[in-house]
């Protein structure tokens, strides 16, 4: 029975107590709450140095026996693909209806910037490492991207793809340090940004103070709202545990594609990339879930509240796990050309977002805020930048984020399952010039954009 534990509820069980560390530390540290660090970042950020230094563990009668980087990196995989079918899920909800245009170029325009700034961010990354006499391998360069503006998710899918079928070495840890960095880039450069839009006078509806309660990131009785609506008779299912169970029958989908596709479908040399593709084929589940309950009497028994508790809650231990598994021996053996990658994909991220952000015409500083947010760290980074400036969500901003996820289904698919394969497939080289062929399309699209007076000349 002690061996039930060992060792991913046990790597469970840490989270959980680094998880209230970060709460209890967001509501009680001052500079923790002037960058609105999430808890989540917190407890990971502890959790990296802790699992690194040998404390995280248990007692065993031959000793302290620490828990592996590996570990958590595995956890911290199924949580991001769970999620992604929760994220399937909610593609068709009833929140989806009644967009207007303005709200349909927005989304395009945050579409557009992600995947020009990605290859640019992958692009860099590459030519930095390459050049600093290859100290990381030609191919963990790319990975500043998915980093950066896919997040820990992505980057640890496609690291783990490279590093354990194709045996590039070091690819998850790199590919989670550079995801780790962004989050922090999204904290500590994104929070002064949204202040000094602020003093300037660029939020759409002024300036209003953060509440104490966003502060610290914890409700007071009188600011408490409810969660959600429950569907359900207790007598019979807990509405927690029924949106549950659709939710993992999603992701049970999604492994059933998998094995059909590596065993019955796929050709061998494409076979080891079927279940690192299980996110995708999640999401695509929880898409084909959601219309049968949107046309069936379950319809009225489905609450997205709920789903979207579940699927919080997910990347609350997903952004955890992640940078514990970060593996600090691997990301000090390339030190060097990880700070320069870093500082290089920053000032280009800041930049370019600056001065398109400035052109976009309405809403200027709280869509470049999204965006900022978003290609750094996650969608859940851009919102948080948003609300500084935005605290009723009362712009186009937020729903435009979320309309973006739909427009980057289009792409999302073929661009990963190449990327998934790189070794096996395009190459290096080949990654390299479908990364530059992403930057000149986007490119020219934002420049036709321009000609037609989608955006136009500086307006801050």
């Amino acid at each position: 029975m002690e061996k039930s534990f060992l060792p991913y509820l046990m790597a469970f069980m840490w989270m959980s107590f680094l998880l209230l560390m970060g709460v209890w530390l967001r509501a009680r540290v001052r500079f923790l709450q002037r960058y609105l660090v999430p808890a989540g970042i917190i407890a990971g950020t502890i959790g990296f140095a802790l699992i690194n230094m040998g404390w995280v563990g248990y007692p065993s009668p031959e000793g302290w026996i620490p828990l592996k980087v590996g570990d958590f990196g595995l956890v911290s995989f199924h949580l991001f693909s769970f999620g992604f079918g929760i994220i399937g899920l909610g593609c068709f909800s009833r929140h989806t209806k009644g967009r207007s245009l303005t709200l349909i170029k927005g989304a395009l325009w945050i579409d557009l910037l992600f995947w020009m700034f990605y290859g640019l961010q992958a692009t860099v990354g590459f030519g930095i490492t390459d050049l600093y006499a290859r100290l990381t391998g030609s191919a963990t360069g790319f990975l500043a991207g998915f980093g950066f503006a896919f997040g820990p998710g992505q980057a640890l899918a496609v690291g783990m793809s490279w590093q354990n079928d194709y045996g590039l070495p070091d690819c998850v840890s790199m590919g989670l340090a550079y995801a780790a960095a962004g989050f922090m880039v999204a904290n500590f450069v994104g929070v002064p940004l949204a202040n000094w839009g602020l003093r300037r006078g660029y939020a759409t509806y002024g300036s209003k103070e953060l509440s104490p309660d966003f502060l610290k990131g914890l409700r007071t009785p009188d600011k408490q709202v409810s969660a959600c609506h429950l569907t359900t008779h207790n007598g019979n299912v807990d509405t927690f545990a029924l949106h549950f169970a659709v939710a993992a029958t999603v992701y049970g989908l999604g492994w059933i594609v998998c094995y059909v596709l590596k065993y019955l479908i796929l050709p061998p040399n494409y076979q080891t990339a079927s279940f690192g593709f299980i996110y995708l084929y999640a999401l695509f589940a929880g898409m084909i879930v959601r219309l049968i309950v949107n046309h069936t009497a379950a319809h009225g028994f489905y609450s997205d509240d709920v789903q979207n508790r579940i699927l919080g809650t997910t990347i609350d231990y997903m952004i955890i796990s992640a940078l514990m598994a970060v593996s600090a021996a691997t990301v000090m053996k390339y030190f060097i050309p990880f700070l320069l990658v870093i500082a290089a994909c920053t000032l280009i991220t800041l930049s370019g977002v600056l001065y398109l952000g400035r052109r976009v015409g309405s809403f200027g500083l709280e869509r470049l805020l999204v965006v900022f947010g978003l290609i750094t760290g996650t969608a859940a980074s851009g919102l948080a930048l948003l609300r500084i400036v935005d605290s009723d969500f009362q712009t186009p901003a937020a729903a435009e984020v979320g309309l973006n996820n739909v427009y980057a289904l289009i792409p999302m698919f073929p661009f990963l399952l190449v990327s998934v394969t790189m070794p096996d497939g395009f190459g290096i080289s080949g990654m390299l010039i479908m990364h530059v062929i992403m930057i000149l399309v986007c490119a020219a699209i934002l420049l036709a954009g321009h000609k037609m007076k989608i955006w136009g000349p500086r307006q801050f």
